[in-house]
């Protein structure tokens, strides 16, 4: 059997075009009665959202619409109620305006068998009454007793289901929605015909349709009383009903028989008081009815603002940028107290990589591609060998670690904080090279914080590969090297401990271009440097 969550699905109740209503078992063999998003619903943003925000606007409008349990964030959304025959599950995709219809087992053409129950919640027998009964003119036509209360709660007295209970089979649909489950079955009445110019009592009046969106049972909907507002906050408490001997038992109409409305929110049929005058319907509060239309958005003066101040920064920044390319004379080398660009440094090292960041860098030009593939660091990539020229890259400030390069390569601080440090390390002789920066990564060091500090790393527009949850690196044999042209690129964003033992605090980024010839040694510095920061 198909199972949801901790339940076992046993009875199909209804279906429609935003999912199920289920009748399940728990391990316990407790019954509940479930309303299941399905199929494309469950893949849309919007209708997931939708039965979501029903399930909890019925869970904080009313404690008797709180669910057993729910799922509203899985693969396939549902929600859990106590068994109440379908009506609370329903309701939830009727007040989502895509109400399910019942399902009906193949039967013969004979009515399903009608089953009863008091509203006080205890299953009485319904004897049998002899022979076809014939309408009375004048007088309603009896209304099935129903096996919900009148306040529309759950009966608390069901029986659970046992070891030795049978199987449940299909509930059948009755005139108007379906039976409630452990009810008792009174006997079969075979339908009534009339004939030309002759007319069934008052009760078979077409009723005018009610809002769609009052929260009539569905699976109740069978001309009796209706139940309350599953969803009011002012539950009205259950009252005792007659046992449903007191009621003369009339012919049914055929539930087999095509009936477009059925299963959805209908108004209920006036009943004749005892001088056959039609009684006005109840009345039912407006409050806590559920739209199938979302709640209105909010405004979006804020994010209008927010726009206009970018907008602004960008146009300052574009004026401050022409003013100073505009002025003539060559810039100020003076020193200045803050760290020096060092440009000229880079230029005899090595050329820099096209793209420099910072601690807090900028949204990058070429970003890695979301999400990262998984994936492990390949074992192909070259490492130093015994017969390697290497040089030991040591006592760099700020970094923390060794690591090897090769041995034309030199290492030159490029930038400082306190918050990172950003070494250009490369050789004037390949073209080969790139940057060395530590960042730190404030407590919590989470996979939030980790994945936002990737997304703004320059990644040449490289698919990222994540290996193992502390670690990311984009391979690219055609991205821009700073000699000209295209060449081998190979990023690395690993995740460490500063020290030993410590919490993880640091993130480091291994970013290296160059020509084709060169990707081996590029590889080997970046092994060294995964291997350094363990």
């Amino acid at each position: 059997m198909q199972t949801i969550g901790p339940y076992t699905l046993r009875d199909l109740l209804g279906a429609g075009a935003a999912g199920r209503v289920w009748r399940a078992y728990d391990q316990q063999g407790g019954q509940v009665t479930m309303a299941v998003l399905e199929g494309p619903a469950a893949n849309d943003p919007q209708r997931r959202w939708q039965f979501s925000t029903t399930v909890e606007q019925a869970r904080q409008s009313s404690p008797a619409g709180a669910p057993v349990a729910a799922d509203l964030v899985g693969q396939v959304p549902w929600v859990a109620y106590h068994d109440d025959g379908g009506a609370t599950a329903a309701n939830i995709f009727a007040a989502m305006g895509v109400p399910c219809e019942p399902v009906a087992a193949p039967t013969s053409g004979v009515p399903g068998p009608v089953s009863a129950a008091p509203a006080s919640g205890q299953p009485m027998q319904q004897p049998p009454q002899p022979g076809p009964q014939q309408p009375v003119p004048g007088q309603p036509l009896p209304t099935p007793v129903s096996g919900m209360p009148v306040s529309g709660q759950p009966m608390s007295a069901q029986p659970q289901p046992t070891d030795d209970e049978p199987p449940t089979t299909m509930l059948r649909p009755g005139a108007e929605g379906f039976a409630p489950p452990q009810q008792q079955v009174p006997p079969q009445v075979p339908q009534q015909g009339f004939g030309p110019g002759e007319h069934p009592g008052p009760g078979f009046a077409e009723a005018e349709p009610a809002n769609p969106f009052e929260p009539v049972d569905p699976f109740n909907a069978n001309g009796g009383q209706a139940p309350a507002d599953p969803f009011s906050p002012q539950q009205p408490q259950p009252q005792q009903a007659q046992p449903p001997q007191q009621q003369p038992f009339q012919p049914q109409p055929d539930p087999f028989q095509p009936r477009p409305e059925a299963f959805q929110q209908q108004a209920q049929q006036p009943q004749p008081d005892a001088n056959g005058y039609p009684q006005q319907p109840p009345q039912y509060p407006a409050q806590n009815r559920f739209d199938d239309e979302p709640p209105p958005k909010k405004s979006r003066k804020g994010l209008l603002v927010v726009l206009i101040v970018v907008v602004l920064v960008v146009l300052a920044g574009g004026v401050g940028g022409a003013v100073y390319f505009t002025q003539g004379g060559k810039p100020d080398t003076k020193p200045t107290a803050g760290p020096k660009p060092s440009g000229g440094s880079a230029t005899k090292q090595g050329q820099p990589t096209p793209q420099t960041q910072k601690s807090a860098p900028s949204t990058p030009k070429q970003p890695g591609k979301e999400p990262p593939k998984n994936g492990s660091w390949p074992a192909s990539f070259a490492k130093f060998g015994s017969g390697d020229k290497a040089k030991q890259q040591a006592d760099l400030a700020g970094l923390g670690f060794t690591f090897s390069t090769p041995g034309d390569w030199t290492c030159t601080k490029r930038d400082q904080s306190t918050t990172y440090v950003n070494y250009h390390c490369g050789s004037s002789k390949t073209k080969a090279g790139g940057d060395v920066i530590v960042r730190t990564c404030g407590e919590p060091c989470d996979p939030a914080k980790k994945i936002k500090m990737r997304q703004d790393e320059e990644a040449f527009g490289l698919q990222w590969v994540r290996d193992g949850g502390n670690s990311s690196w984009a391979e690219g044999k055609k991205v821009a090297v700073p000699s000209g042209g295209t060449g081998y690129g190979l990023v690395l964003v690993r995740y460490w401990h500063s020290k030993p033992g410590g919490p993880m605090d640091r993130q480091v980024v291994v970013r290296l271009t160059g020509p084709t010839s060169s990707a081996k040694d590029l590889q080997k510095v970046e092994n060294s440097v995964r291997d350094a920061t363990q």
